[in-house]
């Protein structure tokens, strides 16, 4: 998954090149989404859900960046990542709030 490969990226390079900018107990999805996994999938193996072509290069692409000389990279992800699950709550419910008349 995209949230599992990038939090254990940010894990592992997180101590050499940036402690100060990491907050994993904070922001940390994987076991969330794995909990929707869960509900929404039951006893459903993993290997039955095939990852899209789009989702694969983007964990290929985290990988690639984890590996590169600048794993600070990483945290534009990071940043864009958080950033659009805790912001995006707030526009899905301005647009409720306008499509419901509330």
């Amino acid at each position: 998954s995209i949230y599992g490969t990038m939090e254990n990226l940010l894990e592992e390079h997180a101590p050499t090149h940036f402690p100060t900018c990491h907050f994993p107990n904070e922001l940390s999805r994987t076991a969330a989404l794995q909990d929707d996994y869960d509900f929404w999938y039951g006893d459903a193996s993993k290997e039955e859900i095939i990852m899209t072509p789009a989702t694969q290069d983007y964990v290929n692409r985290l990988k690639e960046i984890a590996s590169s000389s600048n794993p600070m990279l990483l945290l534009a992800h990071a940043y864009t990542r958080y950033l659009g699950d805790l912001s995006g709550g707030k526009i899905l419910a301005r647009v409720a709030r306008r499509a419901m008349k509330l």
